[in-house]
């Protein structure tokens, strides 16, 4: 017998501070319908209002919002619009900014890749991270590292590394995904080549239990969108490039 349910979150922070317990409890039916939160006594705790929707013969993807959260945003932070249900065996998926000795961690891990594509030592060294998250992609144990990284705020070249690093040890990560650019203007020229990489969200397009990375690449006078798959022999790939425009 199939079991679809339909089910409606009471208050805003019930649904917060239970949000694993109502997904393991939802994660036995074959299907499953969110409706929007009844808040009843409690004032909302946060949403996104679309103030401009992208033109029907236009080529950007974006919206205008405004938003209310009370959760503490850095840097450059985005996500996606979505309406995923929940299936079987999902999980909430956890994003939240890495700790200090997590920053601490990834720059370990990627200052050899830094090294090993010219980067001075002394550069690689001072190597800071612009936009990074942590990430459950898998639901379960540690948080993977998604992030962005530069040097160059030296004598050397501009050189942004993006990462999906994999938890190593206890405390160590491991990249199992690297995308290196190197800035290769002149006093004269701009590096029309040069890409800037940022995670956007994740999310568990194919419903195989690990969320697909989906990024976004600012370039010369444009952009576009990529999303990272993990296939089963546990490597990263590129799956989709695409649906850009004009910065």
């Amino acid at each position: 017998r199939r079991l679809v349910v339909v089910f409606q979150p009471h208050l805003y922070s019930r649904t917060r501070d239970l949000q694993r317990e109502f997904a393991e409890a939802l994660s036995g039916a074959d299907a499953v319908y969110l409706c929007d939160i009844y808040g009843a006594r409690e004032a909302p705790m946060g949403g996104v209002t679309v103030r401009e929707r992208p033109g029907d013969a236009g080529i950007s993807l974006q919206a205008r919002v405004s938003l209310k959260t009370t959760a503490p945003l850095q840097n450059r932070t985005m996500a996606l619009a979505t309406s995923q249900t929940i299936g079987r065996a999902a999980r909430p998926l956890q994003r939240r900014p890495l700790s200090a000795a997590e920053r601490t961690a990834l720059l370990a891990a990627a200052r050899p890749v830094f090294e090993k594509n010219g980067v001075s030592d002394s550069d690689a060294q001072s190597a800071k991270i612009l936009n990074a998250a942590a990430l459950n992609l898998d639901r379960v144990g540690r948080h993977e590292a998604v992030a962005r990284l530069q040097t160059g705020q030296g004598s050397g070249p501009r050189c942004d590394l993006f990462v999906i690093a994999e938890p190593q040890g206890e405390r160590g990560f491991t990249l199992g995904l690297t995308v290196l650019n190197k800035d290769k203007r002149t006093p004269t020229m701009e590096d029309i080549n040069y890409i800037e990489q940022d995670l956007v969200d994740a999310l568990d397009l194919n419903r195989d239990g690990i969320a697909e990375v989906v990024t976004r690449s600012v370039y010369y006078e444009s952009h576009d969108y990529t999303i990272f798959q993990k296939r089963r022999n546990g490597k990263w790939r590129k799956a989709y490039r695409g649906a850009g425009g004009g910065v």
